[in-house]
């Protein structure tokens, strides 16, 4: 069954919910922010580049 769940684990590249420890979540949930905050920057910059763009 371990080596199931290591197979899987492989395969899919994510770890097994069922064996994921707290650090893996904490790590998780900062790297989703992370994210967030560059998608938010990006949104921002495209729509300051249209803004100055307009103006033209």
């Amino acid at each position: 069954m371990a080596s199931i769940r290591s197979l899987l684990r492989r395969l899919t590249s994510r770890p097994d919910p069922a064996i994921s420890d707290r650090g893996q979540r904490i790590q998780r949930n900062e790297h989703d922010s992370a994210r967030q905050r560059v998608l938010e920057l990006g949104r921002q910059r495209q729509a300051e580049y249209r803004y100055e763009r307009r103006d033209r």
